[in-house]
């Protein structure tokens, strides 16, 4: 099923049973459907330089992550691999061009899901957003 972000940031016509929440409530750090899982969902635009993580992912179920991230101003993200989920080691960045919408495909075999845990962390540049869209989604197949 398609699923789209409304005017509000929100994502929209996906059908979804949520199963947790970030730290701080702001968003589902999970969400299942029969497709797909929602691993992290971070809509709320970030002050300049800061930096957003996401919660710990068990990938051992998982074959591919899939990774969008579109926001008005710079920012790099990185991913993150565990054997334990608490020793992290960068496996690879992304830079985020300010209006331009980035997909970052990652499938097993690579480093970032040969590991049992991955996160995610994204850093602003020194430019605060006013739009911020990252989101990431696990497949088993």
């Amino acid at each position: 099923m398609p699923s789209y972000w409304d005017k509000e940031g929100k994502l929209v016509d996906f059908r979804v049973s949520i199963v947790g929440s970030n730290d701080d409530g702001s968003s589902p750090s999970q969400i299942v459907s029969s497709q797909r899982t929602v691993a992290f969902l971070k809509d709320t635009p970030m002050s300049a330089n800061a930096q957003y993580t996401s919660p710990t992912i068990d990938v051992l179920n998982y074959t591919k992550l899939f990774i969008r991230a579109f926001a008005d101003a710079n920012g790099v993200f990185s991913i993150q691999s565990s054997d334990d989920g608490i020793t992290w080691d960068i496996s690879a960045s992304y830079n985020v061009v300010a209006g331009t919408v980035l997909f970052a495909p990652v499938v097993n075999g690579l480093l970032q899901l040969q590991l049992r845990y991955i996160r995610v962390v994204y850093t602003n540049s020194t430019t605060a957003q006013t739009i911020f869209r990252f989101s990431g989604y696990l497949s088993p197949m």
